[in-house]
């Protein structure tokens, strides 16, 4: 398989496609209608409005703060409610300065619903960077759009929705700056703060970034035959993992020692978590069943998770095509690459480092649907009984292990 690959320049659509506009304004509406029945459900303690115990613990700080603080950015107080004790501070600040400056704890579900609707247009013009197909960006587009993650995820005071939009957009600029398109400098600087800000959100994740971009510039200085720039960009590479070769081993040493308590069964993949590197065999399994999170094997009701957490389970069934999707998309010829190897890196890492706990890697779930849109527009047209035939048969698997 070729890896080079030359691409025309080409310039990104601007947001005048008319099926785009109506899946964003839908998109929008849907997520902020669910946000308000969630509200309405609790204000009357019918449901509880959490979906992860982080949620809860977000909007914990985000009260005392609210009660405490005498001004927007009160460090004191912030230190004082125990905020400043999370490793990555970069959400709680933003749950607490939301919540003081529009005077309820739930400002940040809000934030993250804007957010998660702006993905949806990060998402097509990235797949629209790799395919040059406007149908195939905008399928991509409408899973983000609709898919049950993605709709019910935001609602919730999680910081998963911030890296999602985070990671995605540096993907669109990254794709962007290889299919030689011009960035502006105010680009390059939201980009640079939003590496900033995941750094500052969750451990191993910067450091993957700074991988994926380090390659796309290696492939971008290759195949401009800019030799002389591209050696001194590798001797400099060399130079800088010497440096922090010791910072980034005890950083991803911490994030295996944190995760190390839980218990095997918190996740429906955890049976294929890759411990050593003797296990490495497992990886094309459980790249398989993390296209299905966050879902659990086996049909039925779980005491452990909040309701809504167990509706989106069970919603998120409709995941089975795009799962199978994903799989068979790894025996066709690639448009991009270097999209595809660099993300499916990521998503091997992540997965691995967080010891398979789904909740912690379901911010790379739309690559899974950027990658099935791009199986859809090279694949033969009888692939959708394939796939529905296959999600049926893992439908009735799953029914059987849930009765037996």
């Amino acid at each position: 398989m070729k890896l080079v690959l030359k691409q025309k320049h080409i310039d990104l659509p601007k947001y005048t496609n008319s099926s785009l506009n109506k899946t964003i304004l839908i998109g929008f509406l849907v997520r902020l209608f669910l946000l308000i029945i969630i509200l309405f459900l609790a204000e009357y303690d019918i449901v509880k409005p959490y979906l992860f115990i982080d949620d809860i613990n977000y909007e914990e700080l985000a009260r005392r703060y609210m009660s405490g603080a005498d001004h927007i950015i009160d460090v004191r107080v912030f230190e004082n409610i125990g905020a400043s004790g999370y490793l990555t501070v970069f959400w709680p600040w933003v749950v607490c300065i939301t919540a003081y400056i529009f005077r309820t704890i739930y400002a940040a579900r809000f934030i993250n619903v804007v957010l998660s609707t702006l993905c949806i247009g990060v998402v097509y013009n990235l797949t629209y960077g790799i395919s040059l197909n406007k149908k195939t960006a905008l399928l991509a587009a409408q899973l983000v759009a609709f898919m049950p993650y993605s709709v019910i995820a935001c609602c919730f005071a999680i910081k998963d929705i911030f890296l999602m939009f985070g990671v995605f957009y540096i993907f669109n600029i990254l794709v962007r700056f290889r299919n030689s398109i011009s960035i502006k400098a105010r680009e390059w600087f939201f980009a640079i703060l939003l590496l900033w800000a995941i750094f500052n959100t969750r451990g191993a994740v910067l450091e993957f970034m700074l991988l994926v971009i380090s390659l796309y510039i290696l492939f971008y200085l290759y195949e401009r035959k800019m030799y002389v720039q591209l050696i001194a960009f590798v001797l400099t590479m060399f130079i800088m993992i010497f440096i922090f070769s010791n910072y980034v081993i005890n950083t991803f040493q911490q994030k295996v020692d944190d995760y190390f308590y839980y218990e095997r069964v918190d996740t429906a993949i955890s049976f294929l978590r890759v411990d050593s590197i003797s296990q490495l065999w497992k990886l094309p399994l459980t790249y398989f069943f993390a296209m299905l999170q966050p879902i659990q094997i086996g049909i039925g009701y779980s005491a452990d998770n909040s309701l809504w957490s167990n509706i989106l389970s069970y919603l998120n069934i409709s995941a089975y095509p795009i799962a199978i999707g994903n799989m068979l998309y790894f025996f066709i010829k690639k448009q991009n690459i270097l999209f595809w190897l660099s993300s499916l890196m990521m998503f091997f890492s992540v997965i691995t480092l967080s010891a398979a706990i789904s909740r912690h890697y379901l911010f790379l779930l739309p690559l899974a649907y950027i990658n099935f849109s791009l199986f859809k527009e090279k694949a033969e047209k009888s692939i959708g009984t394939v796939l529905m035939l296959g999600s049926l048969g893992m439908l009735i698997m799953n029914l059987f292990y849930s009765m037996f």
